[in-house]
């Protein structure tokens, strides 16, 4: 969906040089090609025909501390002179700009100044908040910083857990801290930028609710001050409580609090809740391992809901045209963990809080994807179920789900081809063009929004994959509105081959845009995407005229999508003006689409030749009833 934008661009890019000499033309064609000041949907949207346009970094942005920062936008008129705090900038020939400029602490402002045709000067002015860099604090007067203080939010704990604080000062004094409720301080370890840490860990009769935490500091020059955490502290002797996810959405298990996912449980899975902080739970999943999870995807059962307990009994199979499911008896909704075996020939399912006691395997002996279904007892309270494959065969993706007292896991057969013709015939290609209108994405400097650039590509990637006898399905197909959760939804429901984000990048603030090249990412997540990632970077290294910006994991939702091979694509960065005219171009979009397009090809063929040389051309994973 190309727009306005892309017939601002071109008009400019081919712009003919006498209009440079006839102001009236020069006027009419500037009020042609004024693009809206378009920004994201939390900003203001305002049309402007300003001869200078700004669009990042937006009015009162907070910037990271750093010496320099990056400024974006266009011109009118491109060939005529243009400054930005004194120092002169050449815009694109679109009239797209990006500098990078030296910035100061504090209030800052961007003043810039372009000369018109008619002898005066336009100027717009762009003010920014810079924050001041990490530094010891002065030693001529003691003060503990507020801003720097942990714990800032309330915290609960149990026995054995640790209470770690921080706070910040002038360097080489010396620090305390307390807990209201207990008589004794606890020392506290600096380094050299007054960053002053300590610890303690909590006692079996330890019994606090709301607890203050009281910093006290003596600096170099002798004089002392305190002050109080803003988080207290809670701690609980009691049985921990059961909890249940009770969101229908992507509910994720960190590995500590704001940090990495690893588990994804579905609705109704219980944990036992050992701790809080702010806005996240405390789950313990073993003696050995705990997770966090949004406090707000959580109920709290009544009390004297026996803790989450199941034992694994019956396991039987049961075959269809494209998948295999594996019913997995618990007679608890516990946590699990899946994760597929290096060779792509096994799936292992950890089953958290949970005892073996399978006497029964059922085979459905129509099916013959799985070839055996094993358990054991890996510590005392987690079971593991692995459901080897047949060896011709591989994981394609999975899904799982609650169902009837048992773990429904979906295997998904790899698609089946004809020994002749396109690989794509019959194949359900999802496509997903990154955003929508309430959120945008990035922007580039003529105002092109990504979510109409995203949406150009994959309309043309469609186009190619209809020719090539193949099912596309586009998540949404023009200005509507599909949520993020939504998208690997409509992949499995349209029981997807292959699932292909479409994106487009931006640069963070604070980060020097000329100091590395910028150009195309490719992500993926789960190891039977990773061959398919790389098909397509290795296409895009063959086709695509712009930087490598490499192969890449990502722990990004949408690549998350378990059921079938799925990446992310960001084709180029919108930051740069003369990306953005490519990404505006026809035939850009089809150069990128041809890019995919051929890494799906080369990923498909070399499954294809797999089951060939297997001897399983015409395997499906299940033998054909009389």
């Amino acid at each position: 969906m190309r727009g306005i934008s892309y017939h601002v661009l071109t008009l400019q890019k081919f712009r003919p040089s006498f209009l440079y000499n006839h102001p009236v033309l020069i006027l009419l064609l500037s009020l042609i090609l004024a693009l809206p000041a378009v920004v994201h949907a939390s900003d203001t949207v305002t049309l402007s025909t300003a001869p200078i346009s700004v669009l990042r970094p937006p009015e009162g942005l907070i910037h990271p501390a750093t010496h320099s920062a990056w400024i974006m936008g266009s011109v009118i008129w491109p060939k005529r002179p243009f400054r930005i705090n004194g120092t002169s900038v050449m815009p694109h020939p679109s009239g797209g700009f990006l500098a990078y400029l030296p910035i100061t602490p504090g209030t800052f402002t961007f003043h810039c100044e372009l000369d018109l045709p008619d002898g005066t000067t336009a100027f717009l002015n762009r003010t920014i908040f810079v924050l001041p860099p990490l530094q010891a604090s002065s030693t001529a007067q003691t003060r503990i910083e507020p801003e720097m203080m942990q714990p800032d939010k309330d915290l609960e704990l149990r026995p054995g857990d640790w209470l770690v604080v921080q706070m910040k000062g002038p360097p080489g004094g010396q620090a305390e801290f307390q807990i209201q409720g207990k008589r004794k301080r606890f020392p506290m370890a600096s380094n050299p930028l007054g960053i002053y840490k300590g610890a303690y860990q909590i006692q079996s009769d330890d019994l606090l609710e709301s607890s203050e935490i009281y910093f006290y500091l003596t600096g170099p020059n002798k004089s002392s001050t305190w002050t109080r955490a803003k988080g207290k502290l809670t701690v609980r002797a009691g049985s921990p409580s059961v909890v249940a996810v009770k969101s229908n959405g992507v509910v994720n298990v960190r590995t500590a609090v704001g940090e990495g996912f690893f588990l994804y449980p579905p609705l109704g899975t219980k944990f036992l809740a050992v701790g809080r902080s702010g806005a996240e739970t405390k789950v313990q999943l073993s003696p050995t391992l705990e997770g966090w999870i949004d406090t707000g995807t959580l109920q709290t059962l009544q009390a004297g809901t026996p803790p989450p307990h199941a034992i694994l009994d019956v396991l039987r199979t049961s075959g269809t045209l494209d998948s295999t499911i594996v019913y997995l008896g618990l007679t608890d909704a516990v946590p699990f963990e899946i994760e597929p075996d290096d060779h792509l020939d096994a799936l292992n399912i950890r089953l958290f809080y949970t005892s073996g006691g399978t006497d029964w395997m059922i085979y459905d002996s129509s099916d013959t994807y799985v070839q055996e279904v094993r358990w054991r007892q890996e510590t005392s309270d987690t079971a593991v179920v692995t459901i080897r494959l047949d060896p011709r065969s591989k994981i394609w993706g999975w899904h799982a789900s609650w169902e009837g007292g048992a773990l429904k896991i979906e295997l998904r057969h790899p698609p089946h081809f004809s020994a002749y013709g396109s690989v794509f015939a019959g194949r359900t290609i999802v496509l997903d063009p990154g955003h929508m209108p309430s959120a945008p994405g990035e922007i580039g400097p003529r105002g092109l929004l990504e979510k109409d650039a995203n949406l150009a590509i994959a309309k043309a990637l469609e186009h190619l994959l209809y020719r090539e006898g193949a099912k596309p399905v586009m998540t949404r197909s023009g200005d509507d509105e599909v949520g993020l959760l939504e998208r690997p939804r409509i992949a499995w429901e349209n029981r997807g081959d292959i699932f292909v984000s479409i994106h487009n990048n931006g640069l963070p603030y604070g980060e020097d845009p000329f100091q590395r090249p910028a150009g195309f990412q490719i992500f993926y997540y789960y190891p039977m995407s990773l061959p398919l990632a790389r098909a397509v970077h290795h296409s895009y290294l063959k086709r695509i005229p712009l930087p490598d910006g490499k192969l890449r994991y990502g722990n990004l939702l949408v690549a998350r999508t378990t059921e079938m091979p799925a990446i992310l694509v960001e084709s180029a960065y919108m930051t740069y003006p003369e990306q953005e005219v490519l990404l505006a171009t026809p035939s850009f979009q089809r150069k990128l689409a041809k890019a995919m397009l051929e890494g799906l090809r080369d990923f498909l063929e070399s499954e294809r030749k797999r089951q060939r040389h297997s001897g399983i051309a015409n395997f499906q994973g299940r033998k054909t009833r009389n």
